[in-house]
C-alpha cells in the first residue's frame, strides 16, 4: 500500500502548521519576558531554623538592593558582585510553622519556604503552610501548546511509519 500524494499533502501541511505553533510559541515566549515582571530565584539557608537562628537570603538574578518579607518582618538587602543578599534572626516569640520568603526587586519578585520550628510565642505572621508560587499563564499556554504540537508530531510520525511498514 502506497501513500498517495493527498496523505503526503496532508502531511505535510501537518507538520507547517505544527512548526508554526511553535514558532509563535516562541514568539510569545519572548514577548512575555522582555518587559515583564519576572520569577526570581531565590536562595534561603538553613531552610529550617529555630527561634534565634540567623537566615541568609539572596538572588543572583537582582542587580540593586531589594527587600525580603518574612513573616511580616522586612529585610533590606544589599546587591554586591553580582549578588543581592542579607540576613535575618528568627525572632524568640515565634510559632512554628512554614512561613513565604518573599524578595521584591523592582517589578520582579521571588518566593521560598523557611520552616521554623521549636517556636514558643505569638506568630510572627500569617504562618501560611502552603507554599506560595508565581507562575506566568502565558508561559503555562505555550507549554501546553508547545506539548500537544510534539504529541501531534510524534502521532503522525508513528502514523507514517505503520503505513510504510504495510508497503515493504
Amino acid at each position: 500500500m502506497m501513500i498517495s500524494q493527498n496523505e503526503r499533502g496532508a502531511t505535510v501541511k501537518v507538520c507547517r502548521a505544527i512548526a508554526a505553533v511553535l514558532l509563535a510559541g516562541t514568539m510569545v515566549v519572548g514577548t512575555a519576558s522582555s518587559g515583564s515582571a519576572r520569577t526570581i530565584p531565590i536562595t534561603i539557608a538553613p531552610l529550617t531554623a529555630g527561634p534565634g537562628t540567623a537566615v541568609h537570603i539572596e538572588t543572583t538574578h537582582c542587580r540593586q538592593d531589594a527587600e525580603a518579607t518574612i513573616a511580616g518582618k522586612t529585610v533590606t538587602l544589599y546587591y554586591d558582585s553580582g549578588t543581592t543578599s542579607g540576613t535575618f534572626t528568627v525572632p524568640e516569640r515565634v510559632e512554628s510553622g512554614t512561613y513565604t520568603v518573599t524578595i521584591k526587586c523592582g517589578d520582579n519578585s521571588g518566593t521560598a519556604n523557611l520552616v521554623i520550628t521549636g517556636g514558643n510565642g505569638s506568630p510572627a505572621g500569617d504562618g501560611s503552610s502552603l507554599a506560595t508560587t508565581a507562575t506566568d499563564p502565558k508561559l503555562l499556554g505555550v507549554g501546553a501548546a508547545t506539548a500537544a504540537a510534539g504529541a501531534i508530531g510524534v502521532f503522525l510520525m508513528l502514523l507514517r511509519r505503520k503505513r510504510e511498514s504495510r508497503e515493504h
